[in-house]
């Protein structure tokens, strides 16, 4: 009994000695979108932040939040912020011409979909571009609006989603032919990297 001790003791200090030299995947780091508790009247504003324990800063964003790696999640959650949905939504209505100021995506900001409501009974001529400079097609190329409508881009026409992990990117919104006095609202899905 003490030799089949002392052998099952043997094999476990083997492998625990051998197990540095094992190979092991490396681990990618992931990352946590963190929000503020907001005060009462207060708002949140962009600030920047620093983890003491890791010495990394954030950017919080206007809403009060932040894309933090997960080594600085603790700090973070000790500091009262919670997970953010991480999907957002920024929005324009009443457009009844070329729209290229309204529509800016934050930086590392990743489009889900484009969702347009026409409030008129007039068609958009050719329907609706959208796009990165104006009367750009490299985001939408052309999303049939009729009158009335309520639609979406489709995954497949949604042509470009990513733009800039570090730059903010402004949307130019408009018709591919004519306006034909229609009033569009556009909304644009997102999350941050």
């Amino acid at each position: 009994m003490k030799t089949l001790s002392r052998i099952l003791i043997a094999s476990a200090l083997a492998a625990v000695s051998l197990a540095p030299l094992a190979s092991v995947p490396a681990k990618a780091d992931a990352h946590i979108l963190v929000c503020a508790a907001t005060e009462s009247g207060k708002a949140e504003g962009p600030r920047r932040l620093t983890n003491p324990n890791t010495t990394t800063s954030y950017v919080l964003n206007s809403q009060g939040c932040a894309v933090i790696s997960s080594a600085d999640a603790g700090w973070f959650y000790s500091q009262g912020f919670t997970p953010g949905a991480n999907l957002f939504s920024i929005a324009k209505t009443g457009i009844t011409a070329q729209d290229f100021a309204s529509l800016v995506l934050p930086a590392g900001a990743y489009v889900h979909n484009v969702v347009v409501q026409n409030t008129t009974a007039n068609a958009v001529t050719g329907g609706i571009k959208v796009g990165t400079t104006a009367g750009g097609t490299d985001v939408v190329a052309a999303l049939t609006c009729g009158a009335n409508c309520y639609t979406f881009v489709a995954d497949a026409s949604l042509l470009k989603r990513v733009f800039s992990a570090t730059a903010s990117q402004t949307l130019s919104i408009d018709a591919v032919t004519a306006w034909n006095s229609a009033s569009v609202d556009v909304t644009v899905f997102y999350s941050l990297r």
